[in-house]
């Protein structure tokens, strides 16, 4: 991301937190972010499309976190998965996600596109903890999978909101996430095949996030991005990024990959461009590895 564009975000993010999002005027932005009317429009076309990919840069962030928290992990491991939920609470506190979605606006029409982001964002979260709890209890449960995800969502804010309502300051996320897990387990422990199922899983198939492109146009896209961060960075103050990229380069180029080496190096490089403006690229090379596992598997 140019450092034009983040500048925009920073400032929009800041007004949407203060002002609120309707209240925030497109000037306002114009003012905070000391940048033309030209400048804004060069990158977004609306205030809602700016709102999104504030949003979208948030999410990438959760998506990197939980991956880290996989690294080297057993899928089943449930501490994992707890801390991976936590995630999410976490950096929608440190973004002030609350005060912010508290200010949007009802939907105008069905085809509102920032409302029909955020709840296809939602939607995927449910997909998500599908897929986990399918690694955490077995296969044998697939077929119920988005029924738990679902119980176990609604469990988790229902529970986290009395909690805040009754005693705040006794607020632990993981210990809630933790009682939502134990609840999930009673009924599970239950488990028989002819129980009926509530939400079949075709019905989230418009929401499984992977694109419908090839090996080869994930590893076209990945070296794309490698060729723009080997023109960005400054190697003189970070001599291990380039060699960094020219590896992943190099693994990229052979027909076999080895994925666990391009996560394990392309999260080195992250680290060594985290708080600038390459971090959201090189997070974007983690985001289409994974679609990459996934198109291996299928």
């Amino acid at each position: 991301m140019n450092h034009k564009k983040k500048q925009i975000i920073e400032a929009a993010q800041s007004l949407f937190i203060k002002k609120g999002f309707t209240s925030t005027s497109i000037q306002d932005i114009l003012d905070v972010a000391s940048i033309s009317k030209g400048t804004f429009y060069n990158h977004f076309t609306s205030k809602n499309e700016c709102l999104i990919e504030l949003l979208q840069l948030i999410r990438e962030e959760i998506v990197y976190e939980r991956k880290l928290l996989a690294t080297s992990k057993e899928a089943s491991d449930k501490t994992v998965f707890i801390k991976q939920i936590a995630v999410r609470f976490h950096i929608d506190k440190k973004h002030n996600l609350l005060a912010l979605f508290s200010s949007l606006p009802t939907p105008s029409t069905e085809d509102d596109e920032l409302h029909i982001y955020i709840n296809t964002q939602y939607l995927q979260e449910i997909v998500w903890i599908a897929d986990r709890l399918t690694s955490i209890y077995g296969e044998f449960m697939k077929k119920h999978a988005f029924d738990y995800a679902v119980s176990f969502l609604g469990n988790l804010h229902f529970t986290s909101k009395v909690m805040y309502d009754v005693k705040p300051r006794a607020l632990n996320v993981e210990t809630i996430i933790n009682f939502s897990i134990s609840q999930l387990d009673k009924i599970i422990h239950t488990h028989s095949d002819d129980k009926p199922i509530l939400f079949q899983t075709e019905y989230f198939h418009p929401y499984l996030e992977k694109p419908e492109c090839s090996l080869k146009e994930f590893k076209l896209e990945m070296k794309q991005i490698l060729k723009s961060l080997e023109q960005q960075i400054d190697h003189t103050n970070e001599p291990k990024t380039k060699h960094f990229i020219d590896f992943l380069y190099e693994e990229l180029e052979t027909e076999e990959s080895r994925m666990f080496l391009l996560e394990s190096v392309i999260q080195s490089l992250i680290h060594a461009v985290e708080g600038t403006d390459n971090e959201r690229n090189a997070r974007h090379l983690l985001t289409l590895l994974s679609y990459m596992e996934m198109e291996k598997q299928t």
